[in-house]
């Protein structure tokens, strides 16, 4: 994986140095880096080409790992399952067995998805929701 900005570069260019043992009096930070590394990913870090690269990378972009990640996926997704048993919206298919229709029960509207153009058109007229034809 190739360094992310020069600053990167310049630090795994060090942490190379001194896995080699060139490096005599390295700071914990490289230290730290150099034992939890392959020479092998060091050198790709190492070895990245200065052009095009910012000087630093912004240290207000968000990092997630992958378990963070999960955690975020699996909080959408309850939340997505519990607005859905709690009825605020649905699909439904029409009497002609084709076509579909989703129905968002907190905004009042009714929007055809396919099928035939006018789905949906009688639940809401009767019930008082916005329509939404097939465009």
């Amino acid at each position: 994986m190739p360094s992310k900005s020069k600053a990167q570069q310049r630090f795994f260019g060090m942490v190379d140095a001194y896995k080699k043992g060139e490096m005599k009096n390295a700071s914990s930070k490289i230290k730290k880096a150099a034992n939890g590394m392959t020479m092998g990913d060091v050198k790709d870090f190492a070895e990245t080409k200065h052009k095009g690269l910012p000087e630093k990378v912004d240290e207000n972009i968000i990092r997630l790992t992958e378990s963070d990640l999960h955690a975020i996926v699996k909080e959408v997704v309850n939340r997505m399952i519990n607005e859905r048993r709690e009825g605020d919206h649905e699909f439904v298919k029409g009497n002609d067995g084709y076509s579909q229709y989703y129905i968002n029960h907190g905004n009042k509207s009714v929007s055809a998805i396919h099928g035939y153009p006018g789905a949906g058109k009688k639940y809401a007229k009767n019930h008082g929701y916005e329509y939404h034809d097939i465009k």
